[in-house]
């Protein structure tokens, strides 16, 4: 008796749900985990203007699902966010207190919060 019982209870233990029409589970949603790319796009490195001059800074950025914002650099400190395209900002330098070289750089991020900064493009500002 002891024998057929352990048998009966291996069949329906195995049998228990193992419909073969039965869909497979969803994958679980994988991570993003690839950055964003940027690029600034204006102005071009090694430019010069002239102090008091309104400098237009745009950016291009894309991801594999969605950039949410690209945050605008000027010499290390904060310059602009912004949240959709096209990515751009204005740098009045009328009241800039160093003339010579400054850098500007962008970074993008995407909706996972993964990052990517620009090449430095670094511009010349003359009284």
């Amino acid at each position: 008796m002891k024998r057929y019982t352990s048998f009966l209870l291996l069949i329906v233990f195995f049998g228990a749900g193992c419909d073969k029409d039965d869909p497979l589970p969803p994958a679980p949603p994988t991570a993003d985990e690839t950055p964003p790319t940027v690029e600034i796009t204006t102005p071009m490195d090694g430019y010069s203007y002239t102090q008091g001059d309104i400098i237009n800074i745009k950016a291009s950025a894309d991801d594999n699902v969605a950039v949410v914002r690209v945050i605008f650099y000027r010499d290390g400190i904060f310059m602009f966010s912004d949240p959709s395209e096209p990515y751009e900002t204005e740098w009045s330098t009328n009241k800039i207190t160093s003339t010579g070289s400054h850098i500007i750089t962008a970074r993008a991020y995407d909706q996972a919060d993964n990052e990517a900064e620009s090449a430095e493009v670094s511009i010349n500002i003359y009284e």
